[in-house]
């Protein structure tokens, strides 16, 4: 696998060959990108917005009326997660007259692990917000979002519930899909098929594309095993908050 640095390099040297970059930042902001990138495409992930019907869910099932979250590091790529689920839990709020809390992130500060491998810091920062009252958590760790699955693995909770990132959990730890409440899914089986089928009917364009909700490159996993317990009620507000997000009148931080 190339990093990004190499990914430029081998662009320039080989201006016959497309590359595309799932997640990260090539062209320095620019869209459409210099002409001396016109080969490689950008792929990035609006995973704000399935993130603030995440939180709209949270605050929906939750029985404590507390949700708590966690990062690795305090960059944009995990404070956007943050930022769409403390945004939802605010709609619930407005929408429902409710008062449900998030630890771990107030939109300047939060919780950070200080990197995406220690797993033993997950599982003391996941204790330290079940403690506070938190029924459901949301990790964003990385490898360290492990220490919230061995932390309900240990304890064996039946009344909390995780909500996982990236890839639905139940697909990546399916022995442990009792516990997550759904994720907040990167669809990068979608964006890869898209970057390759453009490619194949030579339409390839260097520039940096975003998966959203809209072309469902980014979205809600399953409920799983929870699946009965969101009300159908509140399974069509969720509804009703992703066409508005897709037409534009939803904030989503």
């Amino acid at each position: 696998m190339r990093t990004e640095p190499e990914v430029r390099i081998a662009a320039k040297e080989d201006r016959s060959q497309n590359f595309s970059v799932l997640d990260a930042t090539l062209h320095d902001g620019a869209d459409p990108p210099n002409p001396s990138d016109s080969n490689v495409e950008e792929i990035t992930f609006a995973t704000g917005q399935a993130a603030f019907l995440a939180g709209y869910l949270a605050a929906g099932v939750t029985k404590t009326g507390v949700i708590g979250t966690y990062g690795g590091l305090q960059i944009p790529t995990v404070t956007v997660f943050m930022d769409g689920l403390s945004a939802g839990i605010k709609k619930y709020n407005e929408d429902h007259s409710t008062s449900v809390k998030l630890l771990g992130w107030d939109g300047a500060n939060g919780s950070f692990v200080g990197n995406f491998t220690d797993r033993v810091a997950g599982q003391t920062i996941t204790r330290q917000f079940i403690a506070a009252g938190a029924d459901i958590i949301m990790p964003l760790g990385g490898g360290a979002s492990l220490g919230t699955v061995a932390e309900f693995r240990e304890k064996q909770y039946a009344d909390r519930s995780i909500i996982w990132a990236d890839v639905d959990g139940c697909t990546t730890l399916p022995g442990d899909c009792k516990y997550f409440l759904t994720t907040v899914e990167k669809r990068l089986d979608n964006a890869v098929f898209e970057a390759i089928k453009s490619a194949v009917n030579d339409d390839f364009k260097g520039t940096v594309r975003t998966e959203t909700l809209k072309n469902d490159g980014v979205g809600l996993a399953p409920f799983h095993t929870f699946d009965s317990r969101v009300p159908a009620s509140l399974k069509k507000e969720l509804a009703k908050y992703r066409s508005k997000i897709i037409a534009g009148t939803q904030p989503t931080r």
